[in-house]
């Protein structure tokens, strides 16, 4: 038993609530949105790995998250 509290998405404590004997308690106050990004340098954009990974993340995404992901490459500073 422990006294402390944090604030994670509703589907992820879903998911780890029995594992990691989580209660799961609604805020009685109002939370902002939540913005998700993917950022990342240019010279990753042709890359299998990192190809791979940003699909899984937009497969994955539900549409409400969707709508706040913003994919993002870092282009070099010279």
């Amino acid at each position: 038993m422990t006294d402390l509290v944090t604030i994670i998405p509703e589907r992820m404590a879903r998911r780890i609530a029995g594992v990691a004997q989580l209660r799961i308690l609604e805020p009685n106050f109002s939370l902002p949105a939540v913005r998700e990004w993917a950022v990342w340098h240019d010279e990753f954009d042709d890359d299998p790995g990192h190809r791979w990974l940003r699909s899984e993340l937009s497969v994955i995404a539900t549409p409400d998250l969707a709508a706040g992901l913003h994919a993002t490459r870092l282009s070099a500073v010279t």
